[in-house]
Order: structure tokens, then sequence, then C-alpha cells
């Protein structure tokens, strides 16, 4: 009874915590929210991801397990909180990501913390630890989680932080070192609490990358840590100037060294929640539910604009506000607005016009004021007084010069009340060109003459409690036309003046660090790489700018858009035109420039563009390193592309430059499709850029310790580094005579994969490769044609710039293995055969003569050089060109002959009975138009070769013939030829005309693209003929349907060679009971004879044992079987199955043609199992008379196919040949495509993953197709 008494107070007691539980949760609010983050703050992946705040203005703390969180007020438990305890007055950030991530409070979570603190001066620790922002206010964030390392040369005038927990691995003592530029120190606590740390190694000065003995305070005491214990460590590292690194290493108990410490061991305590859904920029709900139901906070829709948060004043309880400064985390104390502006609108857009006119600025809000500026500056109501900024133009170049006196020039905005008269400024005073960039005591460069120039508008909107609107910005150009007077691209960079002129802290001028420098060095010279303030590098001195870019007889912007700049190269910053970087992030609006500024390539987006100042070929051509590149861009390796254009800043005419591609991970992931955080890049000599240099090392390791003249090691070592990609890459840098280089401007990269893939294309396979940049010492800048480079790359005796030993290492050992040797030898023959020959090279030069003359006589008056006096002394410097272009030959043949003892030449004289039956392939290339250097009517073809090195000669028909025998010096019939010459030799090729007809694809399933669910009908993905289909007829529950290919199946040897990898495509299905039905394949055959069915096919455990295939001639009224009955092979392996008709009459050109495999044996009638199917193909012989043929207005033939690194294309008949050639993957996409001039083109396949290809050639009088194997 008393337990019964007791039960209501019971009842009672817990209505009232759950009652108060509700009311708790009452004072948890939806306090800031941010739905495009582009640049405010990253989360542990480094990602800028949309996020949530909440934020407790209660008196208790809520445990905010079960509450639901959502962006759908019909799903409020979308995402759900784990165990989250929100104190009173604290902040929670949630990112809203997509992610799906929610660890329990409290727990480790892998990778360590990396702040960021930019803007402080200093070498020492102390100078960042002392400094304001420290440590509370980080510039940026991110997490290390595969090294403990900090990325290098990331910036200058900036400290890092790196800290976070370290678990033992062992119990026992550990050794610790610690490498860096500049100073560091590297604490430890005994414990998992920060309050415990202790001072253990540091570096008093700098090191180099993972350095590790360079110092003995480097090293730590012995620490003894306890297996499965978390300890925090802290690393804190001051970068002033030049280079800057940070690693840490230690050594285990067992004395296991690794160095950096890898990423298993490494922690931090921040458990960072992730939901499973993103914001949408545009406007949507977001709700805060309680564990009952209860809606706890919500924010109605609202479109958030990227970079500005939503949030509450005063928070937790208040109305709702933009803000231009988000806080995430912390309280909402930035400037709140209540409204966005929309930006102000232009009369007219920027742009070339013939006249001067008056435009308007205007504004649908009559309460707005306008701030607009002519000189290039972000419109600021702060600035309509103007600011000024202090520079110099004298410098104390030689010792004993005086330091210059202070110049200045001021910057504002304006107030728009009238229209703005737009006119041609070209006769007025200069402003930006008259201020030095350089440290010379007499600028020689300044014009003496006003420069070209355009009218600079930037406006935006602002009104009292509203956020300004963004900045609009266009530039105006006055001439006598309407179009560009420019045969190249004009690009108008727009930017505040001051960060790159000011004194102080201007980085496109010599400034104040070179004359800290004449201070400290009062009796020095300086040279290239004198500090100056143009050498500072980093995000620190990325500048806010906007680009505007012109096409040529374009009179408006093809493209418009805000981005980031910074200075590029090395010591040609110290020239005084400078090399540009741009950036595209999403932070100033467009996270890419989507503009096709290549007209050779089809990439339209770039992360990244350089405009370039010709590098060490600024006072000379103005062009070898463009040239260079364009004569290689066909080789096995990356080139740059070129394109000159003409810049002005801030509307004044600032002269030609190179827009090029920027080699990075960017780069890498939009050419190969690589995921940019899976990479390594290294530079010079193992430097990192991205990901580490272990791969390297080890394979550097292995060469150096393992003779090279052992065919296993050399085949080891082809797993390990492309050698055709290294090869050309060599030969290319020799015959160039690029001296700045072994020893510098290297770069090569490895996508990260498990062991080498064969069977992957190229960058793909997990295998080094090299990239090619900054040639301009080349073609006889600082070496003639006479130079021998290639000793100069393989000398061994040297240790400094420009080949020191590290740098000819590779090419060196190389060379040791004779398979190496020849090919080598043999590929340098190739090239200078065709690529290399002077007739080629010296077109190349021509055309880039004739596209910078009409405007290389503004460049020189505006950037006056002792090299370019007068016009003919700058086609002097071209003629240059020519002449090493001319001569180099004669010595490069030379060279190798002595480099490898080589007794004389051989001259290789091919031909071919009729050019129109096939064609002749020596070594590497092929003897057709296509290929670079080869002339349009290529035979009779002679090359010089080198006597007694094996060559490989190889007679290749066109489709309609075959080969039939040699006549020369060598006889017979086999098409392939291995010769070594002791003397001159030739032959020639002939071809007859062949009798069976060319098998042609008619109609082919891939299965990639099927819907999910049951397939009643499966369409063909490639059909010549309309009517072709595929079904499953029959009773019983048997169904089919598709089935993806997933990470985890094995993968078939079938499936590999038709390039098939874990998550990709997909196989159609025929699923049990299959004994009452039958997979029925309708193929009408219209137009074609000689009738091939082919399929791979495969079965689960209990799917049927075997097929047996029919084929019926009327619409399957009758059927006929084939006499092939197949035991299927059990899963992961494939059968390859073919059904030969090409000896019946009957099922050719018939429009009722169909096929039908039944399936018997055992385990047809089960409930479970099924047989699939994959890439079904029905091929035939075209018939060339028949009337109810495919509407070919072409025939086109691919030879050799199979191919593996090209195939030539051949059009008949001949007229006009011009069309677009089409390589499709099976799942529809386009792999390839080129732009066909020639009726016999040589289309490079080599990036290409092994499988089948569907080929189209399309032009204005239709469309024809092939098929391909890739092997």
């Amino acid at each position: 009874m008393a337990s019964n008494k007791l039960l209501p107070g019971i009842l009672f007691f817990l209505f009232l915590l759950l009652l108060q539980s509700t009311v708790w949760s009452q004072t948890i609010a939806i306090n800031e929210v941010m739905a495009s983050n582009a640049w405010t703050i990253a989360d542990e992946d480094g990602d800028f991801e949309d996020w949530i705040e909440l934020f407790n203005f209660g008196s208790e703390p809520v445990n905010l397990e079960g509450f639901g969180l959502s962006d759908n007020y019909e799903n409020p438990f979308k995402w759900v909180f784990p165990s989250v305890t929100l104190n009173p007055g604290e902040h929670l950030l949630v990112w809203a990501s997509g992610k799906d991530r929610r660890p329990v409070q409290g727990a480790f979570t892998p990778g360590l913390v990396r702040e960021v603190f930019g803007g402080i001066p200093g070498v020492a620790v102390s100078d960042l630890t002392g400094h304001i922002s420290f440590p509370e206010n980080p510039s940026t964030r991110n997490i290390l989680t595969r090294l403990f390392e900090a990325p290098s040369n990331y910036g200058v005038e900036y400290g890092q932080r790196v800290y976070g927990y370290i678990k033992a691995p062992q119990s026992g003592f550990y050794t610790f070192w610690i490498a860096s530029d500049d100073n560091s120190q590297l604490f430890i606590s005994t414990s998992e609490s920060p309050e415990d740390t202790l001072l253990i190694a540091h570096v008093p000065l700098n090191t180099a990358p993972r350095q590790w003995h360079l110092y003995p305070a480097q090293q730590s005491d012995p620490v003894h840590l306890q297996e499965g214990t978390y300890y925090y460590i802290l690393a804190l590292m001051k970068q002033n100037h030049w280079g800057d690194n940070l690693a840490v290493a230690w050594e285990l108990p067992d004395g296991t060294f690794e160095g950096p410490i890898e990423g298993q061991n490494l922690f931090r305590a921040r458990a960072e929640l992730h939901t499973n859904f993103s914001i949408s920029q545009d406007g949507e709900e977001i709700i805060l539910t309680s564990p009952q139901g209860d809606l706890i906070s919500e924010l109605l829709p609202r479109a958030i604009p990227t970079g500005i948060s939503y949030g509450r004043v005063p928070d937790g309880t208040g109305d709702w506000h933009f803000f231009s400064e988000p806080t995430p985390g912390m309280p909402n104390n930035s400037q709140p607005f209540g409204e966005l502006l929309n930006p102000p609108v232009f009369s007219q857009p920027g742009g070339f016009y013939s006249e001067a006119f008056h435009m308007s600025v205007s504004h649908p809000d009559p309460e707005v004021q306008i701030m607009f500026t002519l000189d290039g500056s972000d419109p600021d109501p702060e600035n309509l007084s103007g600011t000024t900024y202090s520079y110099k133009n004298v410098y104390p170049q030689n010792p004993g010069d005086p330091f210059g006196i202070f110049l200045t020039n001021t910057f504002r905005t304006h107030l728009y009340s009238d229209s703005i008269f737009i006119y041609d400024r070209s006769a007025e005073p200069d402003k930006l060109t008259q201020i030095s960039s350089t440290w010379h005591r007499t600028p020689y460069y300044l014009p003496n003459e006003p420069v070209s120039k355009g009218t600079v508008i930037r406006a935006r909107a602002v009104k009292p409690g509203a956020l300004p609107s963004q900045t609009i910005t266009a530039t105006y150009f006055i001439n006598e036309s309407d179009t560009a007077t420019y045969p190249v691209p004009v690009i108008s960079l727009s930017l505040q003046e001051d960060a790159f002129f000011d004194y102080y802290e201007g980085i496109y001028v010599a400034g104040q660090l070179f004359d800290e420098w004449r201070t400290a060095y009062p009796h020095a010279s300086p040279l290239g790489g004198t500090p100056s303030n143009y050498f500072l590098r980093g995000d620190f001195t990325e500048i806010n700018a906007h680009l505007e870019f012109f096409e040529p007889n374009r009179t408006v912007a093809s493209l418009s858009q805000n981005m980031g700049v910074r200075l590029h190269g090395g010591w040609s910053r110290a020239f005084p035109q400078k090399s540009l970087r741009l950036y595209a992030r999403a932070r100033y609006g467009a996270s890419h420039f989507a503009h096709p500024f290549f007209p050779d390539r089809k990439y339209e987006s770039f992360k990244r563009l350089i405009l370039r100042n010709a590098g060490q070929d600024y006072h000379n051509a103005f062009m070898r390193d463009g040239v260079i590149q364009t004569m290689v861009s066909h080789l096995n390796f990356d080139t740059q592309n070129f394109q000159p254009a003409v810049l002005f800043l801030n509307g004044e005419y600032w002269g030609i430059h190179h827009i090029r591609e920027r080699l990075d991970k960017h780069y890498l992931e939009r050419v190969y499709g690589v995921e940019p955080e899976n990479i390594d890049l290294l530079e010079t000599n193992a430097i990192t850029i991205e990901g580490d240099p272990e791969h390297y090392h080890s394979m550097i390791d292995f060469i150096a310790n393992n003779p090279m003249n052992d065919p296993s090691n050399f085949e080891h070592i082809k797993t390990m580094m492309d050698l055709d990609n290294f090869t050309d890459y060599q030969i290319s840098n020799i015959y160039f005579a690029n001296t700045d280089w072994p020893g510098n401007n290297v770069k090569f990269w490895r996508l990260k994969t498990d062991g080498f893939q064969p069977h992957a294309p190229p960058g793909h396979d997990g295998r080094w490769r090299w990239l090619l940049f900054d040639t301009d010492y080349g073609l006889g800048l600082y070496e003639t044609f006479s130079h021998n480079t290639l000793a100069f790359a393989t000398d061994s005796a040297q240790t400094q710039w420009p080949n020191p030993a590290w740098s000819t290492f590779l090419l060196r050992k190389l060379l040791e293995n004779e398979t190496f040797r020849i090919d080598f030898i043999n590929r340098f023959a190739d090239l200078l055969n065709t690529a290399f020959l002077p007739e080629r090279t010296t077109e190349i030069i021509e055309d880039c003569r004739q596209l910078l003359d009409p405007i290389m006589h503004e460049q020189t008056q505006r950037w006056s050089s002792p090299g370019w006096g007068n016009p003919t002394l700058w086609h002097n410097d071209v003629d240059d060109l020519i002449l090493f272009a001319s001569l180099r030959p004669v010595y490069q043949r030379n060279h190798i002959r002595m480099q490898f003892g080589l007794t004389d030449y051989a001259n290789l004289n091919v031909d071919v009975n009729d050019p129109a039956a096939g064609y002749i392939r020596i070594n590497t290339i092929v003897i057709v138009a296509g290929t670079p250097g080869v002339p349009e009517s290529p035979y009779p073809w002679s090359g010089t070769y080198f006597r007694n090195i094996p060559i490989q000669i190889e007679a290749i028909a066109k489709q309609g013939y075959v080969f039939s025998h040699w006549e020369g010096d060598n006889n017979g019939n086999d098409p392939l030829l291995n010769i070594t010459p002791t003397g001159n030799h030739s032959l020639t090729a002939y071809f007859t005309e062949s009798q069976a007809p060319e098998t042609e694809l008619i109609h082919y399933w891939h299965f990639n693209n099927l819907p999910d669910g049951t397939l009643t009908y499966v369409q063909p993905d490639f059909s010549e003929v309309t009517g072709a289909l595929i079904s499953y007829p029959g009773t019983g529950d048997g169904y089919m349907d598709k089935r993806t290919h997933r990470a985890e199946d094995p993968v078939s040897n079938l499936n590999l060679q038709m390039g098939q990898e874990p998550n990709q495509g997909a196989v159609l299905r025929a699923r049990n009971p299959s004994d009452t039905r039958s997979l029925i394949i309708e193929s009408p055959s219209t137009g074609y004879k000689d009738i091939i069915l082919t399929y791979a096919t495969s079965r689960t455990n209990n799917g049927a044992t075997q097929q047996e295939v029919y084929y019926s001639t009327n619409d399957g009224a009758e059927w006929h079987y084939t006499g092939q009955s197949h035991t299927l092979s059990l899963l992961p392996d494939w059968e390859l199955i073919t059904i030969d008709l090409s000896d019946t009459e009957a099922v050719n050109n018939n429009a009722g043609l169909q096929f039908k495999v039944i399936f018997t044996g055992n385990n047809t009638s089960g409930t479970s199992g099924n047989n699939r199917f994959d890439n079904i193909s029905v091929s035939g012989a075209l018939i060339s008379n028949s009337n109810n043929q495919p509407s070919h207005h072409y025939n086109i033939t691919i030879k050799p196919n199979p191919a593996s690194e090209f195939f030539t294309l051949s059009l008949a008949p001949i007229g006009n040949p011009s069309g677009l050639l089409r390589v499709y993957n099976l799942d529809g996409s386009i792999a390839l495509e080129q732009v066909v001039y020639q009726p016999e083109t040589q289309v490079f396949i080599g990036s290409l993953l092994p499988g089948l290809y569907i080929i189209h050639f399309i032009n204005e009088k239709g469309i024809a197709s092939k098929r391909l194997i890739k092997n």
C-alpha cells in the first residue's frame, strides 16, 4: 500500500523534471547562420563549409542529446544531436556540411590544429606570443592529419601554432626533434592537460625542411611516455622573410625513427559536429526541435550572400541582422546591418568606344548614396578625403648612394552627383608608371611620354543601417574605332594602388626591405635576389583586385570578376615589369575563372592564372619559354599554355604579359581529374609542395643501392616513375640548352595509389611525372647552339647550381641500363627528325614574332630597356632564336655520338608504294602528316639515326588495305622489322587492297546508365540501325535489373581490360528463376553483313550454370540454334562469348534479326542467383550497295585498332576533311575531342583507360562512327 501512495508523487516529480528540462531547452537559440562560407572559418578537414551557431542564453546547462536540427519543417529530426552539453553563455558551432558526423563530446579526433597569425614581423617566437592577435585571433586555421608538418614556403611575416595530442604507441623513452625556418619551440605535457607543458626542444635560427640535426637544441632529452596515453603537444614557429617550414619528428623506444611524426598518432580534443545537410544560399528554414517534438528555435527562409552571416543582436534573444564580419563560436559583436543593398547600375557597359560620352550611375532605391572611384580603389565612405601613401624613386643602388626622398600619391572615393564624362585620357600625365619598381638609383625604365589609358569606374551603394552593396567595376577605352586596338587580348586590372606601391607594404617596389638591407650591408652590391618588398610571399601578400578580360576585336569584356593577385616568380621579381599570379576564390565572388583563355585547349575553367613577364627573357626576345613549350606541347609531359595579352593597371598601359597556367594541384585536378589533396607534388631536390616525398625518397634510395643494369631492378623502377615522361622531359631541356635546370625549375608529381596501377592512364598509375616550366634560359639566352647540355645534364662532379650531382642523378643512373640508353638515344633521334627540325621550330618562332611585332613598340616605350632600344634590337634578339633552332640539331647529334661513344650516323630512307594504302612507324613516331615535323606529303621520308643502335620499323595498312611486303635493304612480309643499321638504310613498304570488308559496330550496350529498379526493356547505348532492344520475357518471378560495380567487389581480368574499376559502371543482371524466361536481343542488321554477336557474362553462386544461344531472322517467329552452349564461370571471372554468323547468309541485311539466350544447367529454377551480362555488341561489315544502309558520307578508318598510344584517322572520300573527332566513353561522356583538318590525322590516346570506345567524326555532311579498342 505504501508503494501505491508513493506512485503519484513519483509521477509528479518526473513530470516536474520533464517540465524543467523543456523549460531549460527553451534557452537554446539558433544564434548565427552562414549559408555560403567561402573564407570565414574552415572545418577540421580544411573545408569552408556552411555553419549554424547555437547559443545558450539561460542560466543552466542543457544537454542536446536527441535534439533535432533540420532545414525542413516536414522532417524536424533530419539530423539528431549526440550527447553534447551547452553551458550557460556558451556558443556551439555546428557545420552544415552534409558530412554527418556526431562525435561524443570530449572524444579525441584525428589531426592537429594549425593556426596561422599573419602580419607579424620578426624571427623570434616571442614576436608571435607577444602579439595582440595571439592566441585568440588567428588569421587562418586548418587541420594537419597526415604528418606533423606544416606547409613549406607558406608566406612571410607570420607565426603559427600547431597543437593537439600525441598518443604513445609504446611505453618507454622517446626522443623528439623540431626543424623550422625561422625560430621554433616544441612543448610536450606530462599529461593531457595543456597546463603541464614543458619546453623540450627549439630551433635558435633556422633549418632546411626536415633538417633534424643542425643544432643540438633541436633534439629533446629522452621523454617517458606510456602506451595508449594521450599527451598534449605544442609547436610554435615564427617566420619573417624568405623560405619557411615546420616539422616535428620522434624516435620510438624500439629505435624506430619517424620524421615527421605520422598522422595515426596525432589527435585533437575538439570534436566537431557536422549535419547531414547543407544550407541553401537562396534561403531555407533552419529549425531546432526538442526530443519531445517542440519547436525550440527557428530561422525563416532568408537569402544570405557569400561571406555574410545572419544572426541575432543581442545573442540568443535579439532581432536578426546581417554581418559582414561573422563571428562563428563567439558573440555577435561586429557591426550589424538590417538590409542588403543591390549594386548600382552603369548606363553603358565597360569596353571600347569610338568617341567620348557621359556615363550615368543609378540605383532603384532613392535613399542610397552612390560612392565611386576613378583610381581602381574600392569605394569607401571613409575615404572621401583621400588616403596618402609614400613611395620612393631613388634607392641606394651603390655603396654610398643617397637613400632617396619620399614622394606621395593619393587615392580617394567620390560621392556621385552627376554623370561622369568618359574620354581618352592617354595624353594626361601618368601616375603609376612614374613609380620605381626596382632598387636602381636612376630607374631607367620609366616612360618618357604618357602611356595609353582607359578609365576605370568602380561604384557601390551605401545607406545607413544597410550592408553596402557589392562594388561594380568597368573600364572604358576611347579610340577611333569601336573595336579593341590590339591583336591580342586586353586585361584591365583594378586594385588599391598602395598595395602595390607603398614604400612600407607595397609588393611591387623595392621599398623598406631594400633600404634595411642596404643599412645592414653598406658595402655590398645588390643582385637579383637582394631583399626587397617584391620578394614578400604568401597569403598575406594577396591583394583584392578586379579583372576584366577583353578578347581581340571585342568591344565588351568576356569576363569580369573580383579576384586576388600576388607577385609571381623568383629572381625575375627584380625586373621592372613583374609577373602576377591571379587567384579565383569564392571569397571574391567566383571560385574559378570561367573562360577559355587558350584557344588551342579545351579547358574553360581555371583556379589560378599567371600573367608572366617572360622571366629571364624579359630584356631579350620576350618569348622564349612560350615558344619552347609550344614546340614540345605534344610530348609526354605537361606544358603551360601560352597566350600574350596587354595589361592595363588602374587604367594605365602596363605592357605585354603572357597568360600562363600555373602548374599546381588545381591544374592537376583539372587536367587529370585527380583529387588535389591526394597527390605528392615536389620541386627541386624533393622539397614538398603538396603531400610528402616518402615515395620519391624510396625510389631514389632503391636506385642508389641497386644496379640499374639488372633487368629486374630496372623493371621495378618502371613501376615507380613514368619513363616515357621522364625521357621526353630530359630530352627537351637538353635540346634547348636550358641551363637554369636541372638544379632549379623542377617539379614532379604523382597520384597517391595503393602500389603501381598498370592499367590506369598516365597520371593515375601512381608513378612520378615531370612538369615543364620556366625554360627561359633555353634557345640560346645564356648558352649557344653548341653547348653540350647532355654532358651538363649528366655531370656528377658539381655541388652547386645549376647542375649539382643530386639533380643529374636520375638520368645518370638510368643511362646505366642498356634498354633505357637505347630508348633514350632513339627517342632523341626521333624528335630531331620531326619535332626539332629547323623547318618546324623556326616557323613557331616566326609565328610568335608576327604576333608580338605589332605590340612590341608600345611595350618598349613603357618599359624602356637597353635590350629594347629600338625595334631592330628586338628583332635581332628574335633572330638569335632562329639561329639556335637552325644550327642546334647538328651539334646535338654530335653530343649524343660523343656521350655514348657512337661511331657515326645512319641515314634511314623509307617510302610506301601508295600513301593512300598505308604508312610507316619508326620507333616512337609515325610518318604521317599529323605528326609534328612531318610534311604534308611525307613520302619518301628520310631521317638520321645512329649506327649500331637498334631501331624498330613497322608498316601499318589503312582501311581497305593489307601489308604485302618490304623491298630494299630488307625483304620479307613481316610488317615489323628490328634492324641495327651499320650504314645508310632504305626500305619501301608495299600494300595491296584488302578483300575482306572491315567490321563495323552496329549495336552496343554497356549498361552503365541503367535506371534503378526492375527493367522491362533496355535500349542500346549506341546503335547505327533503329529497332535494337533487350528484353527478358517469360513467366515466373525472374526479372532484369542493374548491378553497379562496388568497391568491395573483386575486379576480374576482363573488367580490368575494359577499364572497369570499383564504383565504375554497371552490368545487366538476369535474375532467377530463369528457366521460364530468356534474354532476347533484338538487333536488326539492315545494311550490314557478316554478323557477329559478342558479350561478356558470368554468374553468382546460385545463378544458372549454362547458356545456349539461338538466332531468328523473322522477329522471333522461328529460332535456330547456333550450336553454341557455354558453361559459365563463377564471379569474379567472366567469359567473353562470340557468336560468329558471318557464314549465315540469312542474317545479313535483316531487319528482323534477333538473338535469344536461354538458361540451362543447374540452379535455373532457384529463387536467388543470377547471370550477369556486360558489353553486348553486334557488329558486321557495311554492304556497299545496300539501299537501306546508314547514311555515311565519310568512310573513316582507324589504324591500328586495337591501339595503345595513338591511332591514325583516315577519311575517304577526300574532299573537305575538316570536322570534329570525338572519342566517347561507354557511358556516353566525351573522353577526347580534336579538330580534324587533314585527310589523315594522328590521334594520341595514351591518356585513355584501356577498353572500348566509340569514335564519331562529325561535320556538315553527317556523322561517321567506329569502335576503338584501347590496349
